[in-house]
């Protein structure tokens, strides 16, 4: 396929390749430059803090104290010292976790730089598969194919109806196309048996499907069934 120009491919090679190279630009990580701004922020308010109570410290040690306490602990020092010390540990943790996440941004991003070509082909394999889902809504919806009537009817032509109409017609061939359904004698192909996430996009859209029909007196409400079963109307 590498001499083929990519908008002469067949949607399921478009699927398939699109999915190969999410994998490999997925391999880069999440980007978690949000979160190092965050660590820095919290950064430079621990360092604040830990000036703060180094000079508390310090003005402790200074102070003259009453004779008659010169024997004792110096409790208010001693927890001085306390806080002290546990902010400087906690700006310690905070430049690990910096220097940490520093260098997964930086093998992040070299990940990415490295895969460059790759980024680009996915954004014009998804350019080319939402020109395709288009104008799959568009040749729907001016001249519906007979798993379009079968299941939603002709178009209503005005009103709230057909606005629900097109609405409906557009989803079902947004999933067609996402999911490569080529088979012209059912709505939305058959129910998906491994991918949850697949399921979960064919039910939504029977669903749809349903209560459109139902909206536009096509079906008269039933019962709700379990999910996962098609009704007959759209399998046709």
């Amino acid at each position: 396929m590498a001499t083929v120009p990519i908008e002469a491919w067949p949607t399921p090679d478009l699927h398939a390749e699109k999915q190969r190279v999410k994998q490999i630009l997925g391999a880069a990580g999440p980007n978690r430059q949000r979160d190092l701004d965050s660590l820095v922020a919290s950064r430079a308010v621990a360092i604040d803090e830990l000036a703060e109570a180094s000079a508390e410290v310090g003005a402790l040690r200074d102070r003259k104290r009453p004779l008659r306490d010169r024997r004792k602990p110096d409790t208010e020092l001693i927890r001085a010292t306390s806080r002290a010390e546990n902010q400087a540990d906690r700006v310690d943790r905070l430049d690990a976790e910096i220097a940490s996440l520093e260098a997964s941004q930086h093998r992040r991003r070299s990940h990415l730089a490295a895969h460059e070509a790759d980024a680009h082909q996915l954004k014009a394999i998804e350019s080319v598969l939402d020109g395709r889902t288009q104008k799959a809504i568009a040749r729907s919806v001016t001249d519906p194919p007979s798993y379009i009537t079968k299941s939603l009817g002709r178009r209503p032509g005005r009103g709230v109806s057909d606005r629900e109409w097109v609405r409906t017609v557009a989803s079902v061939e947004r999933y067609r196309v996402e999911h490569a359904i080529t088979d012209k004698r059912t709505l939305l192909g058959p129910h998906p048996e491994d991918n949850p996430f697949d399921q979960m996009d064919w039910e939504m859209i029977h669903n749809n499907v349903t209560e459109t029909r139902q909206e536009l007196g096509i079906e008269k409400p039933r019962p709700s069934q379990g999910l996962g079963v098609e009704l007959p109307s759209l399998s046709l």
